[in-house]
């Protein structure tokens, strides 16, 4: 944590510059990446694109981002709580007061 960072593409332009963030979790963004960001006296994990663009909060769990489970994980919008998957794609839009970590009912 408050390690200098960036993201550079394979060309090597930069699309998230150095110290934009406070803390990153994913070393690479393959389809999407997590990082901390600090907005006034506030940190708020976000997903954030291939471009750099802010997708969504991410549920905080355990000091850290929230586990993927049955291949999917919590997210935040404006308050609410949905489920994205381990790509980043939004599989249930936050529309939700509160939830547990996604489990499949099972037979």
């Amino acid at each position: 944590m408050g390690e200098a960072f960036g993201y550079v593409n394979q060309k090597g332009d930069t699309i998230v510059p150095f110290n934009k963030y406070v803390n990153s979790y994913s070393d690479t963004i393959i389809n999407f990446g997590i990082v901390m960001e600090k907005i006034e006296d506030r940190y708020d994990l976000i997903g954030i694109n291939q471009k750099g663009q802010r997708l969504y909060e991410i549920y905080l769990f355990d000091n850290g981002p929230d586990y993927v489970s049955d291949g999917l994980f919590r997210i935040l919008r404006d308050g609410k709580i949905g489920y994205a998957d381990a790509t980043g794609r939004i599989a249930m839009p936050p529309t939700f007061a509160c939830a547990y970590p996604f489990l499949m009912a099972c037979k």
